[in-house]
């Protein structure tokens, strides 16, 4: 790889990030699978669920984020959109600390239970411990209201009564949707990353299996997924994710995984490097380093993509576009005047130089296609032409460069 796409420098861990316009959090995230939206339906039984937190990074100052939202994905009329919860929720919540069964009761403004009005969020007080890299923590949390919407499918345990209180015994498992903190943060000052894009870089488990950017940063980064499934660039430009995006400024590196949905919608070459473009710049104008990965294909087969035999790419000319605009990021975005430009042209701006929105890109589609540029998944690498396998997840992921993070 040449320089402007794979600089391995040695990154320097920089302070916690400043306060911003949406609402900075406190910290850095420290756990991993942390998604700030959700798609599932609302739920009206008042109760309690627990999840387990796995650090990423160690931290003392724990702090957990609780959001009053949810995303239209399958749902509403406005497709991967954020809205307002009609209902205020009331919420009570325990920590138990890695190894114990005594749960620490967790505060907002030195009470034990608060509310957050629809389309609010909440950052708890700092909590009195600290955590090392690798352990895991339970957190429980109640929820009442006329209706609430669930942060995370099971993983975890429920119950309908409220066991968050000073002396509840920890939960056991169950099968049910869960609410979560969106966030735990933790005052730290190693990297922190969040994932932007749509359902390849969300994954479709919440939460219960890995989307391959979150595959490859587990066990190094804490993770913060603003991605949604079915989003577009487009639509993520046009205002339509209000709330979650306040959690997009906690980051110290934004990976962008954008652009497979607006190829399928037919958006040209130009119209999504100058989103590209947009996305990037606002992303390093709140202090983070940059990084895309190169846009993954879509096929058809007759056979279940056992073989790459009976593939077929879905759409030609959307394939062609595929192509131009990896090639584009491959050659390192160039840019004229703020604008893009072909790759080869004289004086362009490189992704990785100064004044340049892009640090760099991760190589994803190489790990999964046959040949780069072939348009087909190799054998197995993909269950319906368009997201990637568990094989396909797991060599996906080798694409992640630890190095290019900071």
């Amino acid at each position: 790889m040449s320089g402007f796409t794979r600089r391995l420098q040695v990154a320097v861990p920089d302070a916690a990030p400043a306060e911003t316009q949406l609402g900075g959090l406190y910290g850095r995230t420290i756990t991993l699978n942390q998604h700030t939206i959700s798609d599932l339906p609302a739920q009206t039984t008042a109760g309690t669920s627990r999840f387990a937190y796995k650090v990423q990074q160690s931290a003392d100052n724990v702090r957990l984020v609780y959001t009053n939202w949810y995303n239209s994905s399958y749902k509403a009329t406005q497709y991967c959109t954020d809205y307002a919860n009609a209902a205020t929720i009331t919420v009570q919540a325990l920590v138990f600390p890695p190894g114990s069964s005594t749960g620490v009761p967790v505060t907002v403004g030195g009470s034990t239970s608060w509310t957050i009005a629809g389309g609010n969020w909440v950052q708890t007080d700092p909590i009195a411990i600290s955590v090392t890299a690798g352990q895991s923590f339970d957190v429980q949390t109640y929820v009442s209201g006329t209706q609430w919407y669930p942060t995370l499918i099971s993983g975890g345990g429920f119950v309908a009564s409220n066991q968050a209180t000073s002396g509840s015994s920890k939960l056991g498992s169950s099968s049910n949707v869960l609410y979560t903190p969106a966030i735990v943060t933790g005052k730290r000052t190693a990297p922190a990353v969040v994932v932007m894009g749509d359902s390849i870089a969300y994954n479709s488990a919440q939460g219960v299996s890995l989307g391959y950017l979150e595959k490859g940063l587990d066990g190094h980064y804490g993770l913060i997924n603003t991605s949604s499934p079915g989003d577009r660039l487009y639509w993520y430009l046009g205002g339509r994710r209000t709330y979650s995006q306040f959690a997009d400024n906690a980051a110290t590196t934004a990976i962008v995984e954008y652009c497979r949905n607006d190829l399928g919608d037919g958006r040209t070459v130009a119209q999504m490097q100058a989103n590209l473009i947009t996305l990037w710049t606002t992303r390093k104008n709140a202090g983070q380093r940059v990084i895309q990965t190169t846009i993954t294909p879509h096929t058809t087969s007759t056979d279940s993509w056992t073989t790459t035999g009976n593939q077929t790419v879905a759409n030609a000319s959307v394939e062609t576009n595929r192509v131009n605009l990896n090639t584009w990021i491959r050659g390192g975005a160039p840019m004229v005047s703020g604008g893009a430009v072909a790759v080869g042209t004289s004086g362009a701006l490189l992704a990785g130089q100064a004044g340049h929105p892009l640090y760099g890109y991760w190589e994803i589609t190489d790990n999964v296609e046959t040949a780069r540029n072939s348009g087909i998944w190799k054998a197995n690498y993909t269950t319906d032409g368009l997201h990637p396998s568990t094989t396909g997840i797991t060599a996906a992921a080798t694409g992640v460069d630890y190095a290019m993070v900071a």
